[in-house]
């Protein structure tokens, strides 16, 4: 199982956009973190083909349904587009690829500094959640932060 993922749930309207996502991730990650997307069945070929040139995995939204059988996909189906997709988005465990994940929308773009920015800022973001929420009650807090920057940058040291 992989430490952490980039995951994008998109559709073909979001074609272009998801493009300039993966071209800024093929650009700016360095730590070669792996990229996942994933589509309507419809949509496979179509992102497989605009997107073979980047590595970055596609697959069908339908894998992620299958692999929570109590998931009742004609329900999902009724309900509106975007908030079809944050289930989808919150169900990507599922698939146990990876430990974590980083969810992304597909208007988003990388540059080299947010990379770090990022992962350094969600460190501190769960550092202070789970001080605060006392489940590392009675860690000192700079060994809070090497955990999970150990997510983000395995090889360094805080």
């Amino acid at each position: 199982m992989l430490n952490i993922v980039l995951y994008c749930c998109t559709f073909r309207k979001d074609l272009k956009r998801t493009v300039k996502l993966a071209q800024s991730i093929q650009k700016h990650n360095k730590t070669n973190i792996p990229f996942y997307i994933s589509v309507p069945t419809e949509d496979v070929d179509l992102f497989r083909d605009y997107l073979k040139d980047f590595d970055a995995t596609i697959f069908d939204e339908q894998d992620i349904f299958v692999a929570n059988p109590k998931l009742n996909i004609q329900k999902l189906y009724e309900i509106r587009g975007g908030l079809r997709q944050q289930v989808i988005k919150s169900e990507f465990w599922r698939l146990d690829i990876s430990e974590n994940y980083l969810v992304l929308d597909s208007d988003c773009i990388f540059i080299l500094i947010l990379m770090r920015v990022i992962s350094f800022s969600l460190v501190m973001y769960l550092t202070q959640l789970f001080m605060k929420g006392g489940m590392f009650f009675k860690l000192p807090k700079d060994l809070v932060q090497r955990k999970f920057a150990s997510i983000f940058w395995p090889t360094a040291s805080l």
